[in-house]
Formats: C-alpha cells, structure tokens, sequence
C-alpha cells in the first residue's frame, strides 16, 4: 500500500469513530466496542503501512516530503 493510500485509510478510519456516537442512544456498550474496532484498525494501519518507503521508520506525521531519518523522498 503506498504511503499515501494509507495515510488516507487511517484518516478515514479514525474519523468513522465520530459515527459511534450515535450508537450510544441504542447501545452504550455497542457504540464502545464499534469504536474500540475502529481505534484498533486504525492503529494497525498507521503501525503496518504509514513507514518510509526507503528505511522502514515509522512516520507519525502526514506532512513533508522527506523521512526525518533517512531522508528519502516519501512520495516514490
């Protein structure tokens, strides 16, 4: 998966916890654990594909163009 496609997943996955909300008035304990589902996919995106394409370290920021170890370009 390209650095980008997954920045993109793991935004959309992260901001579908927003949807759990209104979960709460039908189930407290569905809404928790839709949004824990959620929380873990995310994370799971963001640990396996969000890396410099060149070294392998993982990114926590979505913003630049190169990786702050190797200094490689992110976006090839």
């Amino acid at each position: 998966m390209k650095l980008k496609t997954a920045w993109t997943v793991q935004l959309v996955l992260a901001l579908s916890i927003l949807l759990c909300i209104p979960l709460v008035e039908l189930s407290e304990m569905a809404a928790l654990i839709a949004a824990l589902v959620l929380f873990a996919a995310s994370t799971t995106v963001r640990l396996l594909w969000c890396r410099c394409p060149h070294c392998g370290a993982l990114l926590w920021r979505q913003y630049g163009t190169f990786c702050p170890d190797c200094d490689g370009r992110l976006d090839e």
